[in-house]
């Protein structure tokens, strides 16, 4: 078993065409043959869409077996939650966070996609900072960064930004 990954963390409140592209854009990364690594997707209904009698949701699909057809389940975990109120994206992303598997998280909104390299280069650029400072990193954020001002953006900073240690 594989003890390293990422855990991914969604809140739900979209249709499911929206849906369907985030979710694919997860269970479609590219895990390397030579540094294999898990991803859990976690998605937390948040209650916006009624749901049917028997607390049927939108979402229920993703963790069907039917669905399971489409990704590598050796790698890829999907846990749906489904909270009983509308709890607003940042509590559904904590709930969300609690229930992952591992240290490492992203987060999506469910109407985004993630690149087909994101969470590889996510562990990658995480393994270099630890090594770089022989510890491990509690969180990086790489890309591009902007410094808001009066006159719009001043600053784009492409770089990543080493957060602390555990």
């Amino acid at each position: 078993m594989i003890e390293k990954g990422i855990t991914v963390v969604s809140p739900m409140w979209g249709d499911r065409e929206k849906t369907d592209r985030m979710v694919f854009s997860v269970i479609h990364q590219f895990i390397s043959p030579n540094n294999p690594f898990n991803i859990h997707l976690v998605l937390v209904d948040d209650y916006i869409e009624k749901r049917g009698e028997n607390n049927e949701s939108y979402y229920d699909y993703y963790i069907s077996e039917e669905f399971k057809k489409f990704y590598n389940t050796d790698y890829i975990k999907i846990t749906l939650i489904k909270n009983k109120e509308h709890r607003y994206q940042g509590e559904s992303r904590e709930i969300g966070w609690k229930a992952g598997d591992y240290n490492f998280f992203l987060l999506i909104d469910c109407d985004d996609m993630l690149a087909p390299n994101a969470c590889d280069r996510f562990l990658n650029i995480i393994n270099e900072e630890a090594k770089k400072r022989d510890r491990q990193p509690i969180a990086c954020i790489h890309g591009l960064v902007y410094s808001f001002d009066t006159n719009g953006y001043e600053h784009n900073i492409p770089r990543t930004f080493y957060l602390g240690t555990e």
